[in-house]
C-alpha cells in the first residue's frame, strides 16, 4: 500500500510529535512545489537549514519550507544584492514566500517602501499600492482578506497577505516575473 505525503500531513505529524515529545527528525518534501524532491531533513531543536525555517512559538515549532522558483524567473533576478529588501525577508520567508525572488520584486516595485505609490494611473485608471505594488483592480480580494479598502495595501501585513493569494493564485506573473 503506498501512502502520499503531504505538506499538510508533514506539519500535523511534526506538531504531533513536538507535544508528544517523539520527534527526532523530520523529513519535509517540496511535493507541494515540485514533484517529491526532499528539501532536507529537520531535526527539531537542533539545527535550521537555508531552506528550511522553523518558526517557534509557546513551545510549538510549525516547519515552512521556502517554495522553489522556476529556473526561467530565477535567470531574472540580479545577483547584485543592492537589488533586494533585506530588512523584510525574514518576514517573506514566514508567511511562505520565496525570498529571494520577491525580496527583489519589492525592491522592484517599491524600492522597500511600504507607502510607496503609483501615482501615475495605469491605462484601465487604475494604481499600484504598497510594498509589492498591488493593483487597485485587486479592491475586492483586498476588502475579502484585510476587511479594507485598496488603503489597506499601504500596512505591509495587508500587502503581503493579498501578495500571497495572488502567488499562490497565478504565480509571479502578477509582477510580470
Amino acid at each position: 500500500m503506498k501512502i502520499k505525503s503531504s505538506p499538510i500531513l508533514g506539519t500535523i505529524g511534526l506538531i504531533y510529535g513536538i507535544f508528544t515529545g517523539s520527534v527526532i527528525g523530520h523529513t519535509i518534501t517540496k511535493d507541494h512545489y515540485e514533484s517529491k524532491q526532499t528539501v532536507s531533513t529537520v531535526v527539531v531543536k537542533e539545527y535550521i537549514y537555508p531552506d528550511v525555517s522553523i518558526v517557534r512559538q509557546s513551545n510549538v515549532e510549525i516547519v515552512i519550507a521556502e517554495p522553489a522558483i522556476d529556473p526561467k524567473i530565477e535567470k531574472k533576478i540580479p545577483s547584485d544584492l543592492t537589488k533586494r529588501c533585506p530588512q523584510w525577508e525574514r518576514e517573506l520567508k514566514n508567511r511562505g514566500f520565496p525570498v529571494k525572488l520577491f525580496s527583489y520584486i519589492m525592491w522592484k516595485e517599491s524600492r522597500c517602501n511600504p507607502k510607496a505609490h503609483n501615482t501615475t494611473l495605469n491605462r484601465d485608471k487604475s494604481q499600484d499600492l504598497g510594498l509589492l505594488q498591488i493593483n487597485s483592480t485587486w479592491k475586492t480580494v483586498t476588502k475579502n482578506i484585510c476587511g479594507t479598502n485598496i488603503n489597506g495595501l499601504f500596512k505591509p501585513d495587508c500587502n503581503l497577505k493579498v501578495a500571497k493569494y495572488l502567488y499562490d493564485n497565478g504565480g509571479a506573473g502578477h509582477w510580470s516575473m
